[in-house]
């Protein structure tokens, strides 16, 4: 147990009929930070919708378990999800939250990038001396990402099962929503609503 957790989070007594959560399973960080780790790396998360950026170059930012992401279709009309931190210093490469770009550039060095990822002008790129392959620089996708049925899931975990082998029987909710566009194409409704809470994940559930 990490310093600070305590040992009692959860008292489960069947015989004495008592199931009880501490509240600070609610709100520690070092609990949150356990979660992250055993949880979330490790299983399929559901990011958003392909409607969402329906025009090639199309994107949106989405922050997951607290790593920046951005979602897009790229020139080649593919869907992807990259992670928004320049493979030369790590700042994020794009400020805006949604929006159309042909490319990327980094606000740091000036990297710029296409919006299929693949890395396309370095400013003063003499001063690596000839060694630098753009190819290995590129935005970096998240280690796993699958679009079922327009729905875009991703997977920090390379070695995760597969997406529809790890919804099983909830894929079948999934198919009674996506069936209620029929012939037509399903779309999310414009605009959104934000909100707070001084609370995890498990809080906001309940």
């Amino acid at each position: 147990m990490s310093q600070g957790m305590p040992s009692n989070l959860i008292v489960d007594d069947p015989d004495a009929g008592i199931f009880r959560v501490n509240r600070a399973a609610m709100v520690l960080p070092e609990v949150f930070e356990a979660e992250k780790r055993l949880i979330f790396d490790k299983v399929w998360l559901y990011l958003g919708h392909e409607s969402e950026v329906p025009r090639r170059g199309d994107f949106k930012l989405r922050t997951m378990i607290g790593r920046p992401l951005i979602l897009c279709r790229g020139e080649d009309d593919k869907v992807r999800v990259f992670i928004n931190s320049c493979p030369h210093r790590g700042a994020e490469v794009c400020q805006e939250p949604s929006g159309n770009k042909r490319v990327f550039s980094c606000p740091y060095h000036s990297w710029t990038f296409k919006n299929t990822g693949e890395l396309i002008d370095v400013l003063a790129e003499d001063g690596y001396c000839g060694v630098l392959k753009r190819a290995d620089f590129g935005l970096r996708e998240v280690p796993r990402s699958t679009n079922y049925r327009g729905f875009i899931f991703i997977c920090y975990d390379p070695d995760a099962m597969p997406l529809e082998a790890y919804l099983g029987g909830a894929r079948i909710y999934l198919d009674y929503v996506a069936d209620q566009a029929g012939a037509g194409r399903m779309e999310v409704i414009r605009g959104s609503q934000l909100y707070s809470a001084r609370a995890n994940w498990k809080l906001l559930v309940e």
